[in-house]
């Protein structure tokens, strides 16, 4: 019984077998699911799950996330964290043009103090105020 299947596993011409995939696994351009997921059918799950979440946050929401603050700082900063998006993109449109006479003096020196860091990077020399 062994040996017929042994036999079997060895018996699959060269159109079957190519040197990188193994008799089980599926060819290049060979779906394991060609009809695919149904339209909708993760979407739903989703939907519903987001529905509720908002659902249970807007009657529990302020009032859990204060009690997490309060009981775990550590988890409530995670939870941040986490929805908080570690990038954000954002479009400037300048559409008043000032001069450097018309900032304050802590506004020039927050911008001189961040230029001097940006090029303290590329090892220019650092500027002792």
């Amino acid at each position: 019984m062994a040996r017929k299947a042994a036999a079997a596993k060895t018996e699959f011409t060269d159109s079957q077998q190519s040197s990188d995939t193994k008799p089980w696994q599926f060819k290049p351009g060979q779906s394991g699911n060609p009809a695919g997921r149904p339209t909708g059918a993760r979407n739903k799950l989703s939907e519903s799950f987001i529905v509720g979440l908002a659902d249970h946050f807007a009657e529990h929401g302020q009032e859990a996330l204060n009690r997490c603050l309060e009981e775990n700082p550590t988890g409530y900063l995670t939870i941040i964290s986490r929805i908080v998006p570690r990038q954000v993109e954002a479009a400037v449109e300048v559409t008043d043009r000032i001069t450097v006479h018309e900032l304050s003096a802590d506004q020039r020196e927050r911008i001189a103090q961040s230029w001097l860091l940006s090029h303290q990077q590329n090892d220019l020399p650092a500027i002792e105020p």
